[in-house]
């Protein structure tokens, strides 16, 4: 391993010693000067990690004397409960009766609006534009009439989302904006999603819509609480971190779940809402682009991605996730929230089943993980080239993953969550037929 690090990196040397100034190196043919360089070099990158080390140990230490100071109650330190849910208000959409599947052209609800049609109800879906980029959500339906398109988004008025909701017996509101490292929260973020959610809930009250479904983030649960790496997270968490300028697109999910919560208690609509995590596995056929998931895997089997990293991720595959929201307009008793999660998966484990799926990729994929001490030259990357909100995700990301407890989501929606293993396979089957990656070569006779 160690040896095909140093077949790349040792071309790269001379050029690098050049950029820095050391010319005369460059030049000598002396290994001695060039070791004594060298050995500089890590010594003077020890020092900057020490250093490193020890602000973030100092900065923990002040974070942990301001919560033991704090004069919040401990229920809000641990965000256990801090939130009400909804009441159980029982409903049940039969089939062949329509419903709503808001922001049709995205990854979720096209698998959604698929699961639907093939169990036989007639789907209404909203996207921004009508028109051919929707053909791929058409060719679902068997008959006419089964799929019908319409115009309407999150800041579209009162009156646009009457006429979208009228008639439905079942919601679906899976369409959000999603902007990690958005320049204006407030406007980007918090505004659609409390309009979009609003309006519907509204329309869902004035026309009789039996349950309402609302597509959430893991996010709204999971903090970096000091336990948070060790806990069980269940549905009674609460993300009380989140804030504008931290962890933006979770607070923005965090007040529409508040929003929904708040409507049905005062206003007896049954709502429902999915927890899902990192959302994986193969897209529909012929729609607009990949997801960011696979894409990670194509751009790790094509072997554009140096060395790995001691970061992990919790997964879930896409047709579970539009399975559970099904399953919530079906099952008579469901209520409140529903945590979405298969299990979590380590980069290197990712790695590991990649070589094994695909043995004649194996040579692009790494098997150098960077030490953790580089962590915060990772972070200083993501933070240039995406962003503080994608920074505080894979700060969060680190090390150890908290896990959930999905026991009422198998029990109450019947849910069997693929595993790690089944999810990648789909998504490199997926990648093979879009040409993202070649196909495996055929076995010799």
């Amino acid at each position: 391993m160690q040896e095909g690090l140093l077949r790349r990196i040792l071309p790269t040397v001379p050029s690098l010693l050049e950029t820095l100034g050391a010319k005369d190196i460059v030049s000598s043919s002396s290994n001695e000067s060039l070791s004594l360089w060298l050995d500089k070099m890590l010594t003077m990158m020890s020092i900057v990690a020490f250093f490193a080390a020890s602000l973030f140990a100092i900065r923990k230490l002040l974070l942990s004397i301001t919560t033991k100071i704090s004069p919040a109650s401990s229920m809000q330190q641990s965000g256990r409960s801090k939130f009400q849910a909804a009441p159980l208000v029982e409903a049940s959409i039969a089939k062949n009766a329509r419903i709503l599947v808001t922001g049709g052209t995205g990854y979720v609800s096209g698998w959604i609006i698929k699961l639907a049609l093939d169990a036989g109800y007639k789907v209404r879906t909203t996207v921004r534009k009508v028109g051919p980029a929707q053909d791929y959500l058409r060719r679902l339906a068997q008959n006419d009439g089964d799929l019908e398109i319409v115009e309407c988004e999150l800041m579209s008025g009162q009156e646009e989302w009457d006429k979208a909701v009228k008639g439905c017996e079942g919601i679906c509101h899976v369409a959000s904006p999603m902007d990690f490292g958005a320049a204006d929260p407030l406007n980007d973020l918090v505004i659609p999603q409390l309009n979009g959610t609003e309006c519907i809930l509204r329309a869902a009250k004035r026309f009789g819509v039996k349950r309402v479904v609302v597509t959430s983030s893991s996010q709204t649960i999971s903090s970096t609480t000091p336990d948070w790496k060790v806990k069980v997270y269940d549905e009674n968490d609460w993300n009380t971190e989140a804030s504008l300028t931290r962890f933006a697109y979770p607070y923005s999910k965090l007040l529409q779940e508040q929003l929904v919560f708040k409507f049905s208690r005062e206003q007896g609509v049954s709502v429902v809402t999915m927890v899902p995590y990192s959302i994986c596995g193969p897209a529909l056929p012929g729609s607009p682009c990949n997801t960011p998931q696979e894409k990670l895997v194509a751009s790790v089997l094509r072997g554009e991605v140096f060395c790995g990293i001691d970061f992990s991720v919790g997964i879930v595959d896409v047709r579970d996730v539009a399975l559970a929201h099904l399953r919530a307009l079906q099952v008579p008793k469901a209520c409140g929230r529903y945590i979405l999660w298969s299990d979590v998966l380590p980069y290197p484990e990712m790695y590991r089943l990649l070589r094994e799926m695909r043995p004649d990729m194996a040579h692009n994929i790494p098997n150098f993980t960077l030490p953790r001490f580089l962590d915060f030259f990772i972070l200083g990357f993501v933070r240039l080239k995406f962003g503080l909100g994608v920074m505080q995700i894979v700060q969060a990301g680190f090390g150890k993953f908290p896990r959930f407890d999905v026991s009422r989501t198998e029990k109450d929606l019947g849910i069997q969550f693929r595993s790690p293993r089944e999810i990648l396979s789909c998504s490199i089957t997926a990648l093979e037929e879009w040409k993202c990656i070649p196909p495996p070569p055929l076995k010799k006779q």
